[in-house]
C-alpha cells in the first residue's frame, strides 16, 4: 500500500504501480499473503514487521521512477 502522513492513499495486488507527487514522501508497506511472507527488500533498505514490511520513499521533484522490490519466502 502506499501511505502519506499516516493515511494510506492507494493499494493494490503486485505487480503494483503508484503515481505520486514530486518533493514528496511516502511510505510504501507490503502485507504477508497466504502462505508467502515478506523476506526483505531487495536492496535490504526498509524494515521488517510480523505483519510484513515498509519502507520511506522521498519523491525527488523532477519525474523519475523509481522501482522497489520486496522479495518473499513460501
Amino acid at each position: 500500500g502506499l501511505w502519506q502522513n499516516g493515511a494510506q492513499i492507494e493499494s493494490c495486488l503486485s505487480p503494483c504501480s503508484f503515481t505520486v507527487d514530486g518533493g514528496q514522501t511516502y511510505q510504501v508497506t507490503v502485507d504477508n499473503y497466504a502462505g508467502e511472507m515478506f523476506s526483505h527488500w531487495s536492496d535490504n533498505a526498509g524494515t521488517v514487521d510480523a505483519w510484513g514490511g515498509s519502507r520511506t520513499v522521498s519523491v525527488p521533484a523532477t519525474s523519475t521512477t523509481i522501482s522497489l522490490t520486496a522479495v518473499f519466502s513460501p
